[in-house]
């Protein structure tokens, strides 16, 4: 919804509930709202890094 003073006003749905009480809406610091956000986006646990291979890796060299 928007940034206010206190932090990030933002609208979910509460399905524990029926009618017009649904729709509720939370206040959250920028960070903490970050921390949830990027809970849904980053990979859990360390991730394997391509390993920098020199550009001859798996040549062989010629014989002359």
């Amino acid at each position: 919804m928007g940034i206010g003073a206190p932090g990030l006003l933002f609208r979910y749905k509460d399905y524990r509930r029926d009618g017009a009480d649904r729709q509720q809406i939370m206040t959250l610091a920028i960070e903490e709202f970050i921390r949830r956000f990027l809970l849904h986006v980053l990979p859990r646990g360390p991730q394997d890094q391509p390993r920098a291979r020199s550009r001859t890796a798996g040549r062989r060299p010629t014989s002359r």
